[in-house]
């Protein structure tokens, strides 16, 4: 007689449910995001769920980004992205605007939940990339007549403001100092592009 072997693997649920003033979210690893219809059926049961993630993206002028905002009972808007990191992270303060989170490749539209960490308004600006107006295309290091000048800042202080003249280094030279000083100074928000 032979034996039957039946193997049982359990159902891998890759999203989490979050409730924000009565609207159900179903947030997914990946970045996509439901919204349960507040309809109910003859049954009594609640509506099904419909992508809500695929809202086109708003340019915020200020920040210079694009980012996906849900409206809430068509009164409140939220983040997409808070909306995602709060259903995975359920201590996360949703409400509080001083914990802000980061996109860690800094793609503001790259919402999956390995992309995202809480971070405060200063460790958000250090993982921020060069601003349009940088002439160089590189964050930290100006390009003056006879010298390079790297100035980084945290928490509002200056921490580092060297001179590197241009006849002793070049700018290979200026990058290294750069990068060595950014890791020291912001750690793993450092942005070295």
């Amino acid at each position: 007689m032979s034996k039957i072997v039946i193997k049982i693997t359990p159902k891998v649920v890759n999203y989490k449910e979050t409730e924000i003033h009565g609207c159900l979210f179903r947030c997914y690893k990946s970045g996509k995001v439901e919204r349960q219809l507040m309809t109910t059926n003859q049954h009594g049961k609640k509506g099904d769920f419909r992508r809500c993630d695929n809202n086109k993206p708003r340019y915020d002028k200020r920040s210079d980004r694009y980012e996906i905002q849900i409206s809430v009972n068509g009164k409140r808007y939220y983040l997409l992205h808070r909306i995602i990191y709060f259903a995975f992270n359920p201590t996360f303060d949703f409400y509080n605007p001083k914990i802000q989170i980061d996109h860690i490749n800094r793609d503001s539209l790259d919402n999956r939940i390995s992309n995202l960490r809480e971070a405060t308004h200063g460790e958000n600006q250090r993982n921020t990339k060069a601003h349009k107006n940088n002439k160089l295309g590189l964050k930290n290091i100006r390009d003056r007549e006879t010298r390079w000048v790297v100035q980084i800042m945290k928490d509002g202080q200056k921490v580092v403001d060297r001179c590197f003249p241009k006849d002793l280094y070049t700018l290979d030279d200026v990058i290294l100092f750069r990068d060595d000083k950014l890791l020291e100074y912001h750690g793993e928000f450092a942005n070295i592009e």
